[in-house]
C-alpha cells in the first residue's frame, strides 16, 4: 500500500460519501496502490488546526472536500486557489503542487465539459443559469470564462438580486419576458430534489415559452427524472440530468491529484461502472 494519503474531508463523509468508492475503483483498475479514505471532522472540532496539520503532512497529496467545509477550506488556502475557485469562494478538490496544497472546484469545470460533449460548442449561445448557490457560482465561473470575448451571453436568475455584478443577474419574475431567447437553460437550484422533489424551478406555463430547440441541463441526478425533465420530455426539448456532471467532477478531481499516466476517458469508464 502506498505511503501517500488521500482523503475526502467533511463532517461525516464516512456515512455514505460516494467518492471513496469511485476513486478506489479507479485506483484498482489502474493497478495503483493509492486509497482514498474518509476524514470526518465534527463541527465542534477546530477545523483550522486540523486542516493545517493535514496540509503540512508531506504524504498528503490531496483529495476531495464536501459539506460543510468547502468555503472554510477555501478561506484557509487563501492564495493557493485556482482563479475559478477564488471567484467561487469554495473548493471541492485538493491537490499538491510545488510541494504545497492547492484547491480548485471541479463542479463548473465538469458541467462545461459535459455540455460540450452532450450539446456542442457554446461560445455563440445564450445561456441561463437558474440559481446562484454553491453550484450556480461554480457553473457561472467556468461558463463565463468560456464565453469571454465570444458572442454568447450568460445570465443568472435569482430570487433576490443583491449580488455583486459579476454576471448579468435577473429576477425569476423577469423570465416570462425573456426565457424564449435562451439556447441552454441550467437548473443549479435544489428545486426537484429532497423536500422539493415534486416541484420545478420553471412552472409549466413558463416552460411552454421555452424555445423548442433549447437544451435543458438539470444538475440534479437523484431522482434521475425531475419534474423539470418531465416537462422537457413532454415538449420534446433536449435535456440531460446531473449524473454526467457529477461523475465528471469526480474524474477531474482524481486527475488533479494523481499525476501518473492515467486517461480521463478510462477513469470515466471505471467510475461509471460503479454508479
Amino acid at each position: 500500500m502506498s505511503k501517500f494519503k488521500i482523503f475526502i474531508i467533511g463532517e461525516n463523509p464516512s456515512k455514505g460519501a460516494r467518492s471513496p468508492i469511485l476513486w478506489n475503483s479507479a485506483f484498482s483498475n489502474y493497478g495503483l496502490e493509492y486509497r482514498m479514505n474518509s476524514l470526518d471532522i465534527p463541527l465542534n472540532q477546530n477545523l483550522n488546526s486540523t486542516i493545517i496539520k493535514i496540509f503540512n503532512d508531506p504524504f498528503f497529496i490531496g483529495g476531495a472536500v464536501t459539506t460543510p467545509y468547502k468555503e472554510k477550506v477555501a478561506e484557509i488556502l487563501k492564495n493557493n486557489l485556482t482563479p475559478e475557485a477564488k471567484r467561487i469562494g469554495a473548493v471541492n478538490c485538493l491537490f499538491r503542487k510545488n510541494n504545497e496544497i492547492y484547491g480548485t472546484n471541479t463542479d463548473g469545470e465538469a458541467l462545461l465539459e459535459s455540455i460540450k460533449l452532450n450539446y456542442g460548442e457554446i461560445k455563440t449561445k445564450k445561456i441561463l443559469i437558474l440559481g446562484y448557490g454553491g453550484a450556480g457560482k461554480a457553473i457561472a465561473a467556468y461558463l463565463s470564462k468560456e464565453l469571454m470575448g465570444a458572442k454568447g451571453r450568460l445570465d443568472v436568475a435569482v430570487r433576490n438580486i443583491d449580488f455583486k455584478k459579476l454576471y448579468n443577474f435577473l429576477n425569476f419574475d423577469e423570465l416570462k419576458n425573456v426565457i424564449q431567447n435562451y439556447h441552454i437553460i441550467i437548473n443549479a437550484t435544489s428545486v426537484g430534489f429532497g423536500d422539493l422533489i415534486n416541484k420545478s424551478p420553471i412552472n409549466l406555463n413558463l416552460f411552454k415559452r421555452i424555445n423548442k430547440n433549447a437544451f435543458i441541463y438539470d444538475i440534479i441526478y437523484n431522482p434521475s427524472e425531475t419534474l423539470l425533465i418531465r416537462y422537457a420530455k413532454k415538449f420534446n426539448i433536449d435535456y440531460i440530468n446531473g449524473k454526467d456532471m457529477n461523475l465528471r467532477q469526480a474524474v477531474l478531481a482524481f486527475h488533479y491529484v494523481i499525476k501518473e499516466e492515467t486517461d480521463h476517458q478510462k477513469t470515466f469508464k471505471f467510475m461509471n461502472q460503479i454508479i
